[in-house]
């Protein structure tokens, strides 16, 4: 595994507000911004920059994550984040944030997605509205621990399990092809199968 995560924000909230003071809660980042954390428990994973990502040339699988490397997990990172974010957005709920981490194949030295991407990955919000969240900082705001407000959190990952099995269905769809002339018929039955 790469010891960072990568963190994909469309909405300020959370540790970027105590990090950045003056900006205010629901600031939308367009295009969303992606930010570096080095996995180290003793030190709550400090946010690191991308210089130092790049200069710290982690060798994960005989893989130096470099410039290029780094490059490509970014574009990753940000095509999971937007079709996580269509998805969500569907059923109207905001896709706050999101952490991921990737690791190397050490046979091929192909940079994957090594992560599980569930209610400790993500913050939710229905309606955009920030008190529905329905993610793990529901439980990381109580201020205390009861049998009532746990069967909230509860509540709240039934919702997201439900909401995620219509994740997968298939969207029903037409799509219409316009031929140029008639030596394209053979072409177009091809494409409708």
């Amino acid at each position: 595994m790469i010891p960072i995560e990568f963190v994909t924000r469309r909405v300020a909230t959370g540790s970027f507000l105590r990090r950045h003071a003056g900006v205010k809660e629901g600031y939308r980042f367009a295009p969303p911004l992606l930010e570096y954390f080095f996995k180290d428990d003793a030190n709550h994973d400090p946010q690191w920059s991308y210089e130092q990502l790049v200069e710290a040339k982690l060798t994960i699988g005989g893989v130096v994550i470099g410039a290029n490397e780094i490059a490509q997990i970014n574009h990753m990172t940000a095509c999971i984040f937007e079709i996580l974010e269509r998805a969500w957005s569907v059923m109207d709920c905001t896709l706050v944030d999101m952490k991921i981490e990737f690791g190397v194949v050490a046979t091929t030295n192909e940079i994957v997605l090594a992560d599980v991407i569930d209610n400790d990955s993500w913050r939710l919000w229905p309606s955009g509205d920030r008190r529905l969240q329905k993610d793990k900082q529901a439980y990381r705001d109580l201020k205390e621990v009861t049998p009532e407000s746990l069967a909230v959190v509860k509540k709240n990952f039934e919702w997201v399990a439900e909401h995620c099995t219509k994740l997968a269905r298939p969207v029903a769809g037409r799509v219409a092809v316009l031929m140029g002339s008639a030596r394209d018929a053979d072409y177009v039955s091809k494409i409708a199968g």
